[in-house]
């Protein structure tokens, strides 16, 4: 039986965070976000019996972007133990624009959680804000010094704002960090994006966005001390195909290699596509099929990364 670690989970409480991107008078402007803007618990992970779900990570999602500790009492204190049999770390959310002095103290909040283990920012639309401020590289500094892990989510097709965050994490050669989703690869150049009331053109995520994805990949690949997630193929396209997975975790192994790359899920999202057991069924014969271990991508190699016990 195969076991999975999955690094990349979200969990919500309605109740108790704020989750203003869940909300649908807010974006993103999905008609099937429905599907996912309930309490999102661990007990709702099913996996057929050809998986052992061992834990994982959960990632920010929202529940309090001001103060970010909060998320990370709530999953401590009320969502994980309702499957205390289940491992789990914590990412959290983090403004790498504040000032050094706050960024700090918001970080010697999140580090008395015992199940915090790094941070993450999304560059979707403040990579050049971030990039002109000399605070950002101190507060990455910082993190390099604590040890924390450092996570991010953007496009590496806009090869301005992906130039601009090589350079800031080239100047921080110790500080681990885990690109999200795969730097979120566009789709082939025969396929139109077609996630549901995206109304954007088909030629945006054409051949040369490819090749810019690839490209642009390969530069963080060179960089030692970068991992990387596969995952989220239903952020680009509702409908992808198995063979658009297997030709990213392809890609992808050929420039991080074993040790550096993991497969991971997105759920809740996951379930805009497909079932949790069948994602993890797609991702595993995927593996197989390029010939790479399912044991390291889905389990020891995030065992590793983020210091699990299990």
């Amino acid at each position: 039986m195969q076991k999975i670690l999955d690094p990349h989970l979200h969990f919500f409480d309605l109740s108790k965070g704020k989750y203003a991107w869940l909300k649908p008078q807010n974006p993103p402007f999905w008609p099937d976000k429905h599907i996912i803007a309930r309490n999102m618990m661990p007990g709702q992970i099913v996996l057929n019996d050809r998986f052992n779900f061992v834990g994982g990570v959960h990632i920010e999602a929202g529940f309090d972007n001001g103060e970010p500790q909060k998320e990370l009492h709530c999953l401590e204190s009320d969502i994980y133990n309702l499957t205390p049999h289940f491992h789990f770390k914590s990412i959290a959310y983090i403004n790498l624009l504040k000032s050094q002095n706050d960024f700090q103290l918001q970080m010697e909040n999140l580090m008395i959680s015992p199940t915090f283990v790094g941070v993450r920012c999304i560059f979707d639309d403040i990579m050049l804000d971030v990039s002109r401020q000399s605070k950002v590289l101190d507060n990455m500094k910082f993190l390099e010094k604590m040890g924390i892990i450092f996570e991010f989510q953007i496009s590496v097709c806009d090869d301005v704002s992906t130039n601009a965050l090589i350079n800031l994490v080239s100047a921080v050669p110790e500080l681990c960090v885990v690109i999200n989703h795969a730097g979120l690869p566009p789709l082939s150049s025969l396929s139109s994006i077609s996630i549901p009331g995206n109304t954007e053109s088909s030629n945006k995520y054409g051949s040369s966005l490819w090749v810019s994805w690839k490209q642009n990949l390969a530069f963080f690949a060179k960089l030692p001390n970068c991992f990387i997630k596969c995952s989220g193929f239903e952020m680009q396209d509702r409908n992808y195909t198995r063979e658009h997975v297997l030709k990213v975790i392809s890609f992808v192994h050929t420039l991080f290699g074993n040790e550096r790359l993991m497969l991971a899920s997105n759920f809740p999202l996951t379930l805009l596509s497909t079932s949790y057991s069948h994602y993890w069924q797609l991702l595993h014969d995927c593996a197989e099929s390029a010939g790479l271990s399912s044991e390291q991508l889905m389990y020891s190699n995030a065992k590793r990364i983020y210091g699990f016990d299990c």
